[in-house]
Protein backbone atom coordinates (compact mmCIF):
# COMPACT_ATOMS: atom_id res chain seq x y z
CA UNK A 1 0.00 0.00 0.00
CA UNK A 2 1.25 3.75 -0.96
CA UNK A 3 1.88 5.53 2.16
CA UNK A 4 2.00 8.89 1.89
CA UNK A 5 5.81 11.01 2.77
CA UNK A 6 5.85 12.92 6.01
CA UNK A 7 9.40 12.90 6.14
CA UNK A 8 11.15 16.77 5.04
CA UNK A 9 13.85 16.34 2.81
CA UNK A 10 16.55 18.91 2.67
CA UNK A 11 17.72 20.80 -0.40
CA UNK A 12 20.19 18.62 -1.83
CA UNK A 13 17.96 15.62 -1.37
CA UNK A 14 15.19 17.24 -3.75
CA UNK A 15 17.52 18.23 -6.39
CA UNK A 16 19.01 14.34 -6.58
CA UNK A 17 15.59 12.95 -6.36
CA UNK A 18 13.64 15.22 -8.86
CA UNK A 19 17.04 15.14 -11.44
CA UNK A 20 16.23 11.26 -11.29
CA UNK A 21 13.08 11.72 -12.22
CA UNK A 22 13.57 13.51 -15.62
CA UNK A 23 14.60 9.97 -17.08
CA UNK A 24 10.90 8.39 -16.35
CA UNK A 25 8.54 12.08 -17.42
CA UNK A 26 9.09 15.16 -19.21
CA UNK A 27 7.06 17.53 -17.29
CA UNK A 28 9.62 19.70 -14.14
CA UNK A 29 8.03 19.83 -11.30
CA UNK A 30 9.59 22.94 -8.75
CA UNK A 31 9.92 22.27 -5.43
CA UNK A 32 11.32 23.56 -2.50
CA UNK A 33 11.96 22.05 1.66
CA UNK A 34 8.86 21.53 3.35
CA UNK A 35 10.30 23.12 6.50
CA UNK A 36 10.98 26.56 4.84
CA UNK A 37 7.79 26.37 2.84
CA UNK A 38 6.15 30.04 3.82
CA UNK A 39 2.80 29.94 2.27
CA UNK A 40 1.14 33.20 0.58
CA UNK A 41 -1.51 32.32 -2.08
CA UNK A 42 -2.48 28.59 -2.70
CA UNK A 43 -4.67 27.89 -5.50
CA UNK A 44 -6.47 25.05 -5.88
CA UNK A 45 -8.01 23.49 -8.81
CA UNK A 46 -10.61 20.47 -9.11
CA UNK A 47 -14.03 19.32 -9.30
CA UNK A 48 -16.68 17.98 -6.99
CA UNK A 49 -14.62 16.70 -4.01
CA UNK A 50 -12.58 20.00 -3.33
CA UNK A 51 -15.52 22.24 -4.12
CA UNK A 52 -16.82 20.58 -0.82
CA UNK A 53 -19.69 17.99 -1.87
CA UNK A 54 -19.81 14.91 0.75
CA UNK A 55 -19.47 16.70 4.19
CA UNK A 56 -22.20 17.50 5.92
CA UNK A 57 -21.35 21.07 5.76
CA UNK A 58 -19.00 22.78 4.03
CA UNK A 59 -16.79 23.78 6.78
CA UNK A 60 -16.09 20.19 7.07
CA UNK A 61 -14.42 19.77 3.07
CA UNK A 62 -11.54 19.75 3.06
CA UNK A 63 -10.77 22.89 1.21
CA UNK A 64 -12.08 24.81 3.50
CA UNK A 65 -10.13 22.84 6.49
CA UNK A 66 -7.21 23.34 4.63
CA UNK A 67 -7.65 26.99 4.34
CA UNK A 68 -8.59 27.26 8.35
CA UNK A 69 -5.41 25.88 9.21
CA UNK A 70 -2.84 27.68 6.94
CA UNK A 71 -4.15 31.13 8.06
CA UNK A 72 -4.24 30.16 11.21
CA UNK A 73 -0.65 29.54 11.37
CA UNK A 74 -0.26 32.14 8.32
CA UNK A 75 -2.52 34.94 8.88
CA UNK A 76 -1.39 36.89 5.61
CA UNK A 77 -2.08 33.38 3.70
CA UNK A 78 -5.05 32.89 1.30
CA UNK A 79 -6.27 29.42 -0.55
CA UNK A 80 -8.50 30.55 -3.64
CA UNK A 81 -11.00 27.47 -4.31
CA UNK A 82 -11.39 27.44 -8.39
CA UNK A 83 -12.79 23.82 -8.40
CA UNK A 84 -15.95 22.68 -10.51
CA UNK A 85 -18.41 20.16 -9.69
CA UNK A 86 -17.69 17.20 -12.92
CA UNK A 87 -14.23 18.78 -13.84
CA UNK A 88 -11.68 16.85 -15.40
CA UNK A 89 -7.98 17.02 -16.37
CA UNK A 90 -9.40 18.91 -19.60
CA UNK A 91 -10.47 21.44 -17.45
CA UNK A 92 -7.54 22.76 -16.40
CA UNK A 93 -5.67 22.53 -19.47
CA UNK A 94 -3.66 26.11 -20.49
CA UNK A 95 -6.41 28.38 -22.12
CA UNK A 96 -4.42 28.63 -25.38
CA UNK A 97 -4.58 24.05 -25.87
CA UNK A 98 -6.91 23.31 -27.99
CA UNK A 99 -8.71 20.00 -26.93
CA UNK A 100 -9.00 16.54 -28.87
CA UNK A 101 -12.54 15.73 -30.59
CA UNK A 102 -15.04 14.78 -28.24
CA UNK A 103 -12.95 15.75 -24.89
CA UNK A 104 -13.69 18.91 -23.00
CA UNK A 105 -12.46 22.93 -23.77
CA UNK A 106 -10.02 24.26 -20.76
CA UNK A 107 -12.49 26.32 -18.91
CA UNK A 108 -10.50 30.04 -18.75
CA UNK A 109 -12.18 30.64 -15.43
CA UNK A 110 -11.11 27.46 -13.59
CA UNK A 111 -7.91 26.25 -15.49
CA UNK A 112 -4.04 26.66 -14.75
CA UNK A 113 -4.01 29.58 -17.21
CA UNK A 114 -6.69 31.22 -14.18
CA UNK A 115 -4.54 30.16 -10.94
CA UNK A 116 -1.05 31.33 -12.49
CA UNK A 117 -3.03 34.72 -13.14
CA UNK A 118 -3.72 35.05 -9.56
CA UNK A 119 0.29 34.85 -8.92
CA UNK A 120 -0.26 32.15 -6.29
CA UNK A 121 3.04 30.58 -4.66
CA UNK A 122 1.57 26.99 -4.78
CA UNK A 123 -0.58 25.54 -6.57
CA UNK A 124 -2.70 22.29 -5.58
CA UNK A 125 -4.89 19.32 -7.78
CA UNK A 126 -7.48 17.58 -6.90
CA UNK A 127 -9.48 15.62 -9.94
CA UNK A 128 -10.30 12.54 -8.12
CA UNK A 129 -12.28 10.30 -10.75
CA UNK A 130 -14.09 12.28 -13.43
CA UNK A 131 -11.91 11.61 -16.22
CA UNK A 132 -12.07 7.80 -15.46
CA UNK A 133 -16.48 8.12 -15.14
CA UNK A 134 -15.69 9.89 -18.66
CA UNK A 135 -13.58 6.94 -20.30
CA UNK A 136 -10.72 9.18 -20.63
CA UNK A 137 -7.28 7.36 -21.07
CA UNK A 138 -4.74 7.57 -17.97
CA UNK A 139 -2.35 8.64 -20.97
CA UNK A 140 -4.86 11.21 -21.76
CA UNK A 141 -4.53 12.58 -18.26
CA UNK A 142 -0.97 12.40 -17.76
CA UNK A 143 -0.95 14.59 -20.85
CA UNK A 144 -3.11 16.94 -19.66
CA UNK A 145 -0.65 17.13 -16.72
CA UNK A 146 2.54 17.80 -18.21
CA UNK A 147 0.59 20.42 -20.27
CA UNK A 148 -0.25 21.91 -16.79
CA UNK A 149 2.81 21.59 -15.37
CA UNK A 150 4.79 23.13 -18.16
CA UNK A 151 2.87 26.26 -17.64
CA UNK A 152 3.42 26.08 -13.74
CA UNK A 153 7.04 25.56 -14.46
CA UNK A 154 7.36 28.53 -16.57
CA UNK A 155 6.10 30.44 -14.00
CA UNK A 156 8.16 29.00 -11.04
CA UNK A 157 5.18 28.45 -9.00
CA UNK A 158 5.32 24.66 -7.20
CA UNK A 159 1.91 22.04 -8.03
CA UNK A 160 1.22 19.08 -6.00
CA UNK A 161 -1.30 16.60 -7.23
CA UNK A 162 -3.62 14.33 -5.09
CA UNK A 163 -3.65 10.77 -6.58
CA UNK A 164 -7.34 9.17 -7.73
CA UNK A 165 -9.82 8.36 -5.51
CA UNK A 166 -11.78 5.09 -4.90
CA UNK A 167 -15.05 5.21 -6.29
CA UNK A 168 -17.95 2.88 -7.52
CA UNK A 169 -17.00 2.79 -11.04
CA UNK A 170 -17.37 -0.29 -13.26
CA UNK A 171 -14.51 -2.68 -13.16
CA UNK A 172 -12.94 -0.62 -15.97
CA UNK A 173 -13.60 2.26 -14.35
CA UNK A 174 -11.75 1.47 -11.03
CA UNK A 175 -8.78 0.18 -13.24
CA UNK A 176 -8.18 2.90 -14.53
CA UNK A 177 -8.66 5.15 -10.85
CA UNK A 178 -5.80 2.60 -9.81
CA UNK A 179 -3.29 3.03 -12.89
CA UNK A 180 -3.94 6.46 -12.45
CA UNK A 181 -3.06 6.52 -9.01
CA UNK A 182 0.04 4.39 -9.89
CA UNK A 183 1.16 6.60 -12.49
CA UNK A 184 0.43 10.14 -9.78
CA UNK A 185 2.97 8.86 -7.23
CA UNK A 186 5.76 7.38 -9.65
CA UNK A 187 5.75 10.53 -11.91
CA UNK A 188 5.25 13.18 -9.02
CA UNK A 189 6.73 11.60 -6.38
CA UNK A 190 7.20 14.01 -3.47
CA UNK A 191 4.96 16.34 -4.80
CA UNK A 192 1.94 13.58 -5.17
CA UNK A 193 -0.57 13.42 -2.27
CA UNK A 194 -1.69 10.11 -1.38
CA UNK A 195 -5.54 10.46 -1.23
CA UNK A 196 -6.27 6.78 -1.83
CA UNK A 197 -4.47 4.69 0.83
CA UNK A 198 -7.03 3.31 3.81
CA UNK A 199 -10.11 5.07 1.93
CA UNK A 200 -10.34 2.19 -0.57
CA UNK A 201 -11.99 -1.30 -0.68
CA UNK A 202 -9.58 -4.27 -2.10
CA UNK A 203 -11.12 -3.50 -5.68
CA UNK A 204 -10.77 -0.12 -6.30
CA UNK A 205 -14.36 1.22 -4.40
CA UNK A 206 -14.98 3.55 -1.77
CA UNK A 207 -14.84 1.95 1.74
CA UNK A 208 -18.60 2.48 3.29
CA UNK A 209 -17.12 3.67 6.19
CA UNK A 210 -16.19 7.24 4.49
CA UNK A 211 -18.47 7.28 1.74
CA UNK A 212 -21.31 10.32 1.78
CA UNK A 213 -23.81 7.80 0.36
CA UNK A 214 -23.13 8.11 -4.22
CA UNK A 215 -20.76 5.93 -3.87
CA UNK A 216 -18.74 8.91 -5.18
CA UNK A 217 -17.95 11.73 -2.45
CA UNK A 218 -16.36 11.24 0.71
CA UNK A 219 -18.33 12.00 3.85
CA UNK A 220 -16.93 14.30 6.80
CA UNK A 221 -14.63 11.30 8.24
CA UNK A 222 -13.44 11.28 4.70
CA UNK A 223 -12.36 14.87 4.16
CA UNK A 224 -11.01 15.15 7.41
CA UNK A 225 -7.91 12.64 6.06
CA UNK A 226 -8.15 14.59 2.77
CA UNK A 227 -7.09 17.43 4.87
CA UNK A 228 -4.83 15.93 6.89
CA UNK A 229 -2.68 14.49 3.84
CA UNK A 230 -3.02 17.83 2.29
CA UNK A 231 -1.56 19.33 4.79
CA UNK A 232 1.70 17.48 5.42
CA UNK A 233 2.07 16.66 1.49
CA UNK A 234 2.49 20.51 0.70
CA UNK A 235 3.50 22.73 3.44
CA UNK A 236 4.57 20.28 6.02
CA UNK A 237 3.74 20.34 9.72
CA UNK A 238 3.43 23.96 11.62
CA UNK A 239 2.66 25.06 14.71
CA UNK A 240 4.40 24.07 17.17
CA UNK A 241 5.13 20.14 15.90
CA UNK A 242 1.06 20.01 16.40
CA UNK A 243 0.31 16.34 14.47
CA UNK A 244 -3.40 16.70 13.42
CA UNK A 245 -2.73 12.93 11.97
CA UNK A 246 -3.81 11.70 15.27
CA UNK A 247 -6.11 13.74 16.18
CA UNK A 248 -9.88 11.47 16.11
CA UNK A 249 -12.58 13.27 13.95
CA UNK A 250 -15.59 12.83 15.69
CA UNK A 251 -17.84 15.59 13.18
Amino acid sequence: MHQFNLRTFSAHSLTFKFAIGFLFFSATLVTFSKAQAQPKDIVVLGSSTAAGTGPTNLKFAWVNRFRTYVQKHFPTATVRNLAIGGYTTFHIRPTDSTPPPGRFAPDPNANITKALSLSPTMIIINLPSNDAANGFTVAEQLESYDMVLSAANAANVPVYISTTQPRNLSANGRRNLTAMRDSTFSRYGGNAIDFWSGLALENGGLREIYDSGDGIHLNNAGHAILFRRAVYGTIGAVGGGEDIRSKEVTN
